[in-house]
C-alpha cells in the first residue's frame, strides 16, 4: 500500500513481525493465544437450534460465527505445530503473523532460504514465502500456498491462481495427515515459485509496445456497465488504466521496456495504488494513528486475503500474468 510515498506490503499492515523461533513467540506476535470455544443451541427455543453452535473467541468472547453442529473445530496450535515441524525441515523463518475479524482467519508466513533473481538483472530480486491460513468461521479451507515477494516494491503474488489439491488442510485430519499436507505444500510451494521465476525471466526478455500494452490493460481494467440506485451506469475503468501505463514506466524496478515491467506495472497498483488516495488524505486529516483505527484494519484485511486467497485482487494479477504470457 502506498502510504506517505512508502511501498508497505499488506502481510506488514495487518500483521506482525515474529521475534524468535518458538510456537509460543509465534503465539505471542499473533494475538493467537486464545481458543475457538463452541456454544450448543440446543438449549434455546427455536426450531433447528440444537443443529447448530456458537463459535466464540474464548470463552465469554466475541462471537465468530454460527455453524452446523457437525463443524469440527481446529485450535491455532494444531496448525502451527505441524506447520513449524515442517518449516524446520525445509529451512524457513518464521516472518509475518497476524488474526483476521474477531478470529475468523489466523495466518502465518515463512520465508524460504533460497532468495531468487532474474536471469537478465541479479539486482531484481524476488523473496519465496509459504503461507498458512487457519479459517474459524467455516466459510473456507484452511489453505497453505506460496507467495514471492519483489524487493524492489514489495510487490506480492500468490503463485497459484487457486488452492492446489493437496494444499489445504482438513479439519478432521489427525497430525501426522497435517503433517503430510504441509510437506506436499512446502515442496509444491518451491516448485511454485521457481516457475514463477522462470516465467519472469522469459517476460523480461520480450519486449512489448504501447500498442500492445494499452490493449493488455483495456482487457484487464475495462468500463463496466452497474447498477447504482436501480439505475445502470458506466463505470470507467480509464484512471486504472492511465495509472498502469505510468507505472510501466516509473514504477518501482521498471524500466518501461518489457512484458515483466507491465506485469509489475499491474501487481503495483493493485497492491499500492489502488485506493491509496483515499488512506492518504485519511492521514493528512486526521495523523498516522488513523492506520490503527478499526476501519482502516478492516479494509487492509479484506484487501489482504482479497490479494492472497483467490479473490479479485490475485484473480486479476493471474489474469494479468497469463495476457502477458500469451496463455489467455
Amino acid at each position: 500500500m502506498l502510504i506517505e510515498n512508502s511501498l508497505v506490503s499488506l502481510d506488514k499492515l495487518v500483521g506482525n513481525k515474529i521475534e524468535g523461533s518458538s510456537i509460543n513467540d509465534v503465539m505471542d506476535a499473533g494475538g493467537f493465544n486464545f481458543e475457538v470455544v463452541e456454544e450448543n443451541l440446543g438449549a434455546w427455543d427455536v426450531d433447528g437450534a440444537d443443529s447448530w453452535k456458537v463459535l466464540r473467541r474464548g470463552h465469554g468472547g466475541d462471537v465468530i460465527n454460527v455453524v452446523r453442529d457437525s463443524y469440527q473445530v481446529i485450535q491455532n496450535r494444531e496448525i502451527l505445530e505441524p506447520f513449524d515441524e515442517v518449516r524446520r525441515q525445509f529451512k524457513a523463518e518464521w516472518s509475518q503473523c497476524g488474526v483476521i475479524g474477531k478470529g475468523n482467519n489466523i495466518w502465518v508466513s515463512a520465508k524460504l532460504p533460497e532468495e531468487l533473481q532474474l536471469k537478465s538483472n541479479s539486482q531484481d530480486k524476488l523473496c519465496g514465502y509459504i503461507m498458512a491460513i487457519l479459517n474459524h468461521d467455516g466459510t473456507r479451507a484452511d489453505a497453505v500456498f506460496p507467495y514471492v515477494d519483489r524487493l524492489f516494491c514489495n510487490n506480492q503474488f500468490n503463485t497459484v491462481a487457486r488452492s492446489a489439491r493437496g494444499m489445504t488442510i482438513m479439519h478432521r485430519s489427525n497430525y501426522e495427515q497435517r503433517i503430510n499436507v504441509l510437506m506436499n505444500s512446502f515442496k509444491k510451494g518451491i516448485e511454485k515459485n521457481i516457475e514463477f521465476v522462470n516465467t519472469a525471466d522469459a517476460l523480461d526478455s520480450q519486449k512489448i509496445s504501447r500498442e500492445e500494452l494499452e490493449k493488455v490493460v483495456s482487457r484487464l481494467f475495462p468500463d463496466k456497465k452497474v447498477r447504482n440506485k436501480g439505475e445502470e451506469v458506466l463505470l470507467s475503468g480509464e484512471t486504472s488504466r492511465n495509472r498502469v501505463i505510468e507505472l510501466f514506466s516509473n514504477g518501482a524496478g521498471n524500466k518501461g521496456e518489457t512484458r515483466w515491467d507491465a506485469f509489475n506495472a499491474v501487481t503495483e497498483y493493485i497492491d499500492h495504488h489502488q485506493g491509496a488516495k483515499r488512506i492518504n488524505n485519511a492521514i493528512l486529516r486526521d495523523g498516522q494513528s488513523v492506520l490503527s483505527s478499526d476501519r482502516m484494519r478492516r479494509g487492509f484485511e479484506r484487501r489482504f486475503m482479497n490479494n492472497m486467497v483467490g479473490g479479485q485482487s490475485n484473480n486479476l494479477k493471474h489474469s494479468a500474468l497469463k495476457l502477458l504470457s500469451g496463455k489467455l
